[in-house]
């Protein structure tokens, strides 16, 4: 009850609006069980009083009836399925703005299917549920009318047709329990389907590169099937109710036809009194399955909103504090203090007590071999996590005491994994700076090397690139993301340098492009190429989490220490392709 209770607190907002279509369905609800009730003076009249008057009264009667129920119908349908669309769209945004409030450590552990399931089908199940709520508004009424009439006409045959409630509704509140257990089957089996769907469509190069479509396919196929198996079940136990329905209603017409019949015989009973009655029942059957598919579609409901609430109900591991500051522009120095970080699910330190102190305008290579807590490292300075032990400030300033927003302001990062939106060329450079202007935009692509192949696209700036910049090439979307990161003009630079996969004349444009990206910035390098170490004001040899050695390429070389060893394992054989300026070195 406690998920069917915050369900309807999305309803109430709208209590106005619904109380307008509660007093619609009554009135068509009022309407269903008078023309029940006029079939008696109708048909007695003409058959029994050969009354004309009838004939030309009541065919206006009825064409006045079915036009106030029809209007009264669609309007309450009309108007109920809008709110319920209005009451999905709010909870649709709200589910995603928690996607986008969650922190780093959530999708580092989420199934993607699984969120893609919450937004797309979860939700639907929860429509599904909302927009039968107002059968609570109009079916209920309709029953006791017909009820009411059916007890007024012939109490005793009534109250024998009621004796079959009992197990009707034992029956359906136990297919209805069954179902919203099988919701969370099904759904869990949705999202495995759409977590290999989404790998599939993510991973194609790769898949094609290793001929992994067999596989791929087989393990598509065994989803598949799960899937298949669950919903033949999840059939056979929402449909079993109707052919019960049916048959009740088959019943019910041979007892009425034997005892409706012997009452017309030896009591004389009228046939407007027994079609009447039967008349009552029989139109009892619809509202009775519509409230029967109101509990399946809410017990549907509840399934899908529990996997939802449980989203709305996480809290993001990196939030603001409640008195958190909007942090200065940067001045000084980045500082980290004696830090320590490891990740929940694992027992080992990525880092261990590492302190460094980095000045304004200093550029830091992070060298070290894969694993040694590099990436980890820049990933604390916008709080994408939080350290475990010590701290890390900005001029002074915790960066757990300043808003994230201030501070993540003033930082740019240019990832080796370039993410490009499915947007033009303009807008995904303008991401950068969101009051830009277009002018803007094309000096700092401009300074990235990028203005000349953009202007030699189809469309120019306006150009769209695909999904994750599908249709330009690594060198193409590396500059677009160094012109955001210029664009955005922060202080400080991210920057996980990505040449590697470049031809020569792409890797020279980006190398430039980074160059004047660095230009005034204090930046932070996860290091690739030689010349990038060479030139930074400081090297972090970093191993197992540790600060193993710190100071100049030359310094480091001439220690003849865990740097050199790293320097003499990457380039002793690769000396020739180094004097050419063309190597990549650490990993």
């Amino acid at each position: 009850m406690k998920t069917f209770w915050r369900l309807m607190s999305y309803v109430w907002p709208y209590k106005g609006q619904y109380l307008v279509i509660l007093l619609l369905g009554i009135t068509a609800s009022i309407l269903q069980p008078g023309a029940a009730l006029a079939v008696k003076p109708l048909l007695d009249g003409i058959l029994l009083g050969k009354n004309p008057e009838l004939l030309k009264v009541m065919p206006m009667v009825i064409i006045i009836f079915t036009l106030v129920c029809g209007l009264s119908r669609y309007v309450y349908s009309v108007w109920a399925g809008y709110l319920s669309e209005v009451i999905i769209r709010h909870l649709r945004l709200q589910l995603y703005q928690k996607y986008l409030d969650l922190s780093f450590d959530y999708y580092s552990k989420a199934s993607t299917g699984r969120l893609f399931t919450a937004l797309s089908s979860d939700v639907v199940l929860l429509l599904e549920g909302i927009s039968r709520v107002t059968s609570l508004f109009r079916d209920p009424f309709t029953i006791v009318g017909l009820l009411a009439v059916s007890f007024y006409r012939d109490w005793k045959l009534t109250l024998l047709a009621l004796l079959i409630t009992p197990p009707l509704i034992y029956m359906v509140v136990a297919i209805g329990k069954k179902l919203k257990k099988m919701t969370h089957t099904r759904q869990d089996q949705w999202a495995n389907l759409n977590s290999t769907v989404y790998e599939t469509l993510s991973g194609i190069r790769i898949i094609k590169a290793f001929n992994l479509e067999k596989k791929l396919k087989q393990r598509f196929q065994q989803d598949n099937d799960r899937l298949l198996n669950v919903q033949y079940r999840w059939m056979l136990i929402e449909n079993i109710s109707s052919p019960v329905l049916y048959m009740i209603g088959g019943f019910g017409v041979a007892f009425l036809t034997i005892y409706g019949g012997g009452k017309i015989l030896s009591q004389g009973a009228t046939g407007g009194d027994i079609l009447s009655v039967g008349l009552a029942l029989g139109l009892l059957i619809d509202p009775i399955k519509k409230i029967e598919a109101l509990n399946l579609g809410f017990q549907k409901a509840l399934g899908g909103a529990e996997r939802i609430f449980k989203v709305f109900d996480l809290e993001p591991s990196i939030k603001n504090s409640p008195d958190a500051v909007v942090l200065k522009p940067f001045q000084k120095n980045i500082t980290f203090q004696n830090v320590s970080f490891q990740y929940d699910d694992q027992k080992d330190w990525v880092l261990k007590n590492v302190s460094v102190n980095v000045q304004k305008g200093e550029a830091l290579a992070l060298v070290g071999s894969s694993g040694a807590g590099k990436t980890t490292f820049v990933n604390l300075i916008p709080r994408f996590y939080d350290v475990v032990e010590g701290s890390i400030s900005i001029d002074g300033m915790d960066l757990r005491d300043v808003t994230m927003h201030s501070l993540r302001d003033q930082i740019s990062i240019v990832s080796q994994d370039v993410f490009l939106f499915n947007d033009t060329v303009l807008e995904n450079i303008a991401y950068g700076k969101q009051d830009r202007t277009r002018e803007e935009v094309i000096q700092a692509a401009k300074a990235a090397n990028a203005h000349e192949f953009i202007l030699n696209l189809p469309e120019g700036y306006d150009s769209t690139v695909g999904e994750r910049g599908v249709k330009l090439s690594g060198g193409q979307r590396q500059r677009i993301s160094i012109a955001r990161a210029l664009l955005k003009n922060a202080p400080i630079l991210i920057l996980d340098e990505a040449t590697s996969a470049l031809d020569t004349e792409s890797e020279i444009l980006v190398q430039q492009a980074i160059e004047k990206l660095m230009q005034g910035r204090t930046s932070f390098v996860i290091a690739h190429r030689l010349s990038t170490v060479q030139n930074a004001s400081r090297i972090l040899v970093l191993e197992q989490g540790q600060i193993q050695e710190e100071g100049t390429h030359d310094i480091l070389i001439a220690k003849k220490g865990l740097y050199y060893k790293l320097y003499q394992l990457q380039f002793s054989k690769k000396l020739g392709a180094v004097q050419q300026g063309e190597s990549q070195i650490w990993q």
